[in-house]
């Protein structure tokens, strides 16, 4: 029997007319849950996300969905990507943007073709993390998707929060103009944000 593949080892890709195209099982042995699961497994291949900053949004991402651009003001394909489990993906096509003929686009570019009879997937998120001083536990910070389909409308809703804790503490010390301590205290601090965000897509 042939010995089975290192778990560090790369996918391969099959080459057809000038396409780098990957299937789900080539990524098997990495169980993904998603479909952003499986592209980040993708070798020589770097992400490009959305440069909303310099406004250029989705021109800048190098990924597409069926051939399409996503957008969305949530952060474009990669982020839908992480909401479409790895079920749903029929393949990944990596191909040279100029092939392509859309605009803004340049480098590699991957292309995730999803299957057409779509499987209902739900997926979930904890991501809690913890400081050592003065700062809250940060307990809510996670992800909650489900997407299915009814008739000839896919739809994928979501409930996301990103969370931020912070703090600091200790001994202050305040002096006058000339440098003289004119008080010593004891200080602590701590913020919380919360930014929960809803979505629904249908297509």
């Amino acid at each position: 029997d042939a010995p089975s593949p290192e778990a560090g080892e790369a996918p391969a890709a099959t080459n057809e007319a000038g396409k780098q195209v990957y299937t789900p099982a080539d990524f098997a042995r990495f169980a993904p849950r998603t479909a952003y699961d499986m592209l980040v497994q993708v070798p020589s291949f770097t992400l490009r996300q959305a440069d909303q900053e310099r406004g250029l949004g989705q021109a800048s991402e190098n990924v597409l969905i069926n051939g399409q651009r996503i957008a969305n003001k949530s952060g474009g394909a990669i982020d839908e990507l992480q909401r479409v489990s790895a079920a749903n993906v029929a393949r990944i096509e990596i191909v040279d943007a100029s092939t392509l003929g859309i605009a803004g686009l340049s480098g590699q570019v991957a292309n995730v073709i999803l299957t057409e009879q779509r499987t209902s997937s739900g997926q979930f998120e904890w991501e809690p993390n913890f400081r050592a001083h003065f700062a809250e536990p940060n307990l809510l910070q996670g992800l909650i998707s489900y997407s299915s389909a009814t008739g000839p409308i896919d739809y994928t809703l979501s409930i996301q929060n990103n969370t931020g804790r912070g703090g600091f503490g200790g001994p202050i010390a305040i002096t006058d103009p000339l440098g003289n301590l004119a008080e010593r205290r004891s200080e602590v601090f701590h913020s919380e944000a919360e930014l929960p965000t809803i979505q629904a897509k249908f297509g």
